[in-house]
């Protein structure tokens, strides 16, 4: 088993964790500076799909601590490790809204990537799967999905530190 020194600076924690605070960075960007300029609500999905892609980086970092520190099994597929992730959240200081909230932003984003079709209508931008399911996103459900990614990389950040 390694130490904590050791698992901290292991460079693939510290790439994802990395990965995951730049496109956090990115999403906010977009949302809170570009966005409000542009009026364009087909930004939106870039926002989501980066939160995504932060959450999994972010969460991949905390699989990968977990695996270094406790030899924690990675199966190397989000869908599979996320479990693992959840069985977890005490050590994290994760609430039950946060983890239902990382579901719905991976749950819309996937329903996203598999839309037949998107386009913005008044202030919100509609998700429409083959199935003529919607699903609408706006600026205000960004925004708290902005804040609890940011605050779920907090405390992920905080455990790898500690």
């Amino acid at each position: 088993m390694a130490t904590s020194q050791e698992v901290k600076s292991h460079p693939k924690v510290e790439e994802c964790f990395k990965e995951a605070k730049n496109k956090l960075n990115s999403a906010s960007h977009l949302l809170t500076i570009t966005y409000p300029l542009v009026q364009d609500q087909k930004m939106f999905s870039r926002v989501l799909e980066l939160l995504s892609e932060s959450l999994v980086a972010g969460v991949n970092a905390a699989l990968f601590y977990a695996h270094y520190s406790e030899s924690l099994p990675l199966l190397k597929k989000f869908d599979l490790d996320y479990p693992n992730f959840v069985k977890k959240k005490e050590e994290y200081g994760l609430s039950m809204e946060e983890i239902k909230a990382i579901g719905e932003i991976m749950f819309i984003a996937k329903k996203l990537k598999e839309a037949s079709m998107e386009f913005p209508r008044q202030d919100s931008l509609v998700i429409l799967s083959e199935t003529l399911e919607t699903e609408q996103i706006d600026e205000k459900r960004l925004r708290s999905f902005l804040s609890i990614t940011n605050r779920v990389l907090s405390k992920i950040r905080a455990k790898i530190e500690v």
